[in-house]
């Protein structure tokens, strides 16, 4: 989009924008007699998930529907993004059904449908196991809208009269920002069809909630139709006061859609057989996560077709339930339990013990390994995972060797690891699912997050500096001060200690480790996540610390200037200076 610049009162003169802290704000820094802003520069500033919106290149490997699989629900989609029913559709349906990968597809087949058109827009925001708040949903949702021209010119000079349409409730937020922009074009009829994946997985319900029934009550503005499409498990929970169109995944048959992934995999490498594939579909009990688990521990890793065709075996043999869930942990089970079995057959075959201890080792290992994985807020590469918990990353990487049918384990450090599916770190933490194995791979949940703070709290303790930057002048502005320059198991342990905390649950304020950072780099962390433009953050975390912490030990910590923080409204705290 070309770089537009617009012209307003003198009410605004000389306003510049400017971000920190995920909000928009304004400065007075020109005298000149025209009020100017530029409208890249604004998208730019305006707060959003990256990792959200489908199409990202942050996100590594995303999946979408197999060629001719799927056919049945994405006609149904499709034909209702173009009839006139209802402009809401509700896609549910069990943990590895397919849910995302079907949002994405359909974000992706309107997004090319735009191609020298403007009749179809498209927005999207997935929520995940790493992406959980829905402060910042609407938001996102405008960035992406702000490609366009007209809804961009009208929300630009939104912002710029009011800035403070960041700062309200979504529902208003809503009103403010998408739909009176969208009310106030001038255009021919268009559809714009929002993507919201995965609801469950949003830590806010109720006000998730509240901003869905604000959308159900608007279906056209103008001449745009709304589409609002939504996906989640099946779920107790109403999103919706009046009826919407809703398709629940298992009641459309998938077998065979799952047959034709399976066929085009695993039959066209010659690595199974048609009577296998079968009974590879029996046994996915309609679960596609499970089949492409299957698949990529049956071909990633093994070079030779012999030896991916004893995967397969081992698959066939050692597991004939079909029911859905059992079905997926099963092939977790097989995963996780395959280097001990390696080691038993490497025992009898070369009598070698001391190979197979070092294997039990690393089996044992594991289980602490992807514990420190799974807890994770955001994700982390070998490099900065080794050194947020003292290991090495080459070590990392020859541990999770033979799991990559689960984990994505990059060669380099240039990205960072991550889970297949969000739903394995739920096997983990259930100990009736991974603790009743040969081999218990039971993660308890709030030991793994106690142990993450102290990660965290370690690393900090043995990082965080004054000037952590290292600027010529203590008395630098804030922005000259760069992220980059800051370490990523740095940025990472600022920024999530406190959430870590809070999940252990049993780790108290009262820690002899978390007293004593606090008391020896309080300023240190604050002035670290200044330059992080994560104040927001902070002020969450010390209101978190406050509220269960003793008066005295309160008094001790924190500076008359962060309980001033703490009486004032969030959403007007900006950056903090410091001066000693």
């Amino acid at each position: 989009m070309e770089s537009s610049t617009f012209e307003f009162g003198a009410h605004n003169q000389g306003n510049q924008i400017g971000n920190n802290s995920g909000n928009i704000y304004f400065t007075n820094s020109s005298s000149q007699g025209n009020n100017t802003y530029d409208l890249r520069k604004l998208r730019e500033l305006l707060p959003c998930v990256k990792n959200a919106i489908f199409n990202s290149n942050s996100i590594e490997s995303p999946s979408f529907c197999h060629p001719k699989t799927r056919v049945q629900v994405l006609e149904n989609i499709h034909r209702w993004i173009h009839g006139d029913n209802r402009h809401i559709f509700w896609l549910k349906g069990l943990a590895g059904s397919g849910k995302s990968t079907i949002a994405r597809t359909i974000a992706q087949d309107c997004s090319n449908s735009q191609t020298g058109c403007e009749s179809l827009w498209v927005a999207t925001f997935f929520f995940s196991d790493k992406v959980r708040s829905a402060d910042q949903l609407v938001t996102s949702i405008a960035h992406q809208l702000m490609t366009h021209p007209p809804f961009g010119e009208i929300l630009g000079e939104t912002l710029w009269r009011d800035s403070g349409a960041l700062g309200i409730l979504l529902p208003d937020q809503w009103m403010r920002m998408i739909w009176d922009p969208l009310s106030k074009m001038e255009t021919k009829l268009l559809t714009l069809v929002i993507v919201i994946d995965a609801l469950d997985e949003c830590e806010e319900q109720e006000k998730l909630t509240q901003f869905l029934r604000r959308v159900e009550e608007n279906s056209q503005a103008g001449q745009v139709r709304l589409r609002l499409l939504v996906t989640s498990r099946m779920t107790v929970l109403d999103y919706f006061t009046r009826q919407t169109s809703s398709c629940a995944l298992q009641d459309i048959p998938v077998h065979e859609d799952i047959r034709i992934f399976l066929n085009n995999t695993l039959k066209k490498e010659t690595v199974a057989c048609d009577k296998q594939i079968d009974d590879l579909v029996r046994m996915s009990g309609g679960l596609f996560l499970w089949a492409e688990t299957a698949r990529r521990y049956i071909t990633k890793g093994p070079k030779h077709t012999l030896m991916k065709r004893d995967r397969l075996e081992e698959i066939l043999a050692g597991h004939k339930d079909s029911e859905t869930i059992k079905a997926l942990d099963s092939i977790y089970s097989t995963v996780l339990e395959s280097p001990l079995r390696d080691s038993e057959k490497t025992i009898e075959k070369e009598k070698d013990l001391k190979k197979f201890r070092r294997k039990v080792e690393v089996c044992t290992s594991i289980k602490r390994l992807l514990g420190d994985i799974v807890v994770l807020f955001s994700p982390l590469s070998p490099k900065s995972l080794g050194g947020l918990i003292s290991q090495s990353p080459n070590n990392i990487r020859a541990t999770l060797q033979d799991y990559r049918a689960i984990i994505d384990v990059p060669e380099d450090d240039s990205r960072s690891l991550r889970m297949h599916h969000a739903c394995f770190g739920e096997f983990l933490f259930d100990e009736q699912r991974s603790g009743s194995g040969k081999i218990s791979f039971h993660v308890n949940s709030q030991q793994a997050h106690r142990e993450m703070t102290t990660h965290c709290i370690r690393v900090m303790r043995e990082m965080l500096r004054q000037n952590i930057c290292g600027c010529a002048s203590l008395c630098a502005p804030i922005t000259e001060m760069k992220e980059e320059n800051i370490a990523s198991e740095i940025n990472y342990a600022c920024r999530h200690w406190t959430k870590h905390l809070r999940q252990s649950k049993s780790f108290t304020i009262e820690s002899a480790d978390v007293l004593s950072f606090l008391k020896a780099h309080f300023i240190h962390w604050l002035e670290t996540m200044s330059v992080l433009r994560r104040i927001s953050e902070v002020v969450r975390s010390i209101k978190y610390l406050h509220s269960f912490s003793h008066a005295e030990v309160t008094n001790l910590i924190f500076p008359i200037y962060v309980i001033d923080i703490l009486k004032n409204d969030l959403g007007k705290c900006r950056t903090i200076r410091l001066s000693t």
